[in-house]
């Protein structure tokens, strides 16, 4: 954990001041967390520049203000319905993967995540690992690939009777 001195925010957005220790590996399109108080944010590095000083500066995009982690179990392909994702073929060896999900408060009907690199693939669908009740997704649109992330853009299913 480190502590950035900030110089500005604003809404969606933080400027700081990169101490030495971290100038090696702070490039754009890094992810950061950003921790406020009792809860944290996550942002991705778009501007680096240095001041007359040689002072480090970045510029920060506020991606999410409540990121949620969750880990996704792949369901079988072929399947067409919910209920049948369970005895499908293929569905005995789950794929899982750990997304960050990005609760966007200023675009409530956007959903997007963030997934490792090189984990997008259109229409994927995965069962969200969370509470009893099942929670259905399907990626449907890369919208950013960065150092080490996926920024996906998915669907909520509905499960059908």
């Amino acid at each position: 954990k480190e502590k950035w001195l900030h110089h500005d925010t604003s809404t969606w957005g933080v400027s700081v001041e990169v101490p030495g220790a971290s100038e090696s590996w702070v490039a754009i399109g890094a992810l950061c967390a950003l921790e406020d108080g009792q809860q944290w944010r996550i942002g991705v590095v778009r501007r680096l520049f240095h001041d007359s000083e040689q002072h480090a500066h970045a510029g920060i995009e506020v991606l999410a203000k409540k990121p949620v982690s969750v880990w996704l179990r792949g369901v079988g392909e072929g399947a067409t319905r919910a209920e049948n994702w369970a005895t499908s073929s293929g569905s005995f060896a789950y794929d899982y993967l750990n997304v960050i999900l990005l609760l966007v408060a200023s675009a409530p009907r956007q959903h997007e995540l963030l997934a490792e690199r090189g984990a997008f693939a259109t229409g994927v669908i995965y069962e969200a690992m969370v509470g009893d009740n099942p929670h259905y997704l399907r990626f449907e649109e890369l919208l950013e690939r960065g150092e080490d992330f996926d920024r996906v853009r998915f669907t909520w299913l509905t499960r059908r009777a």
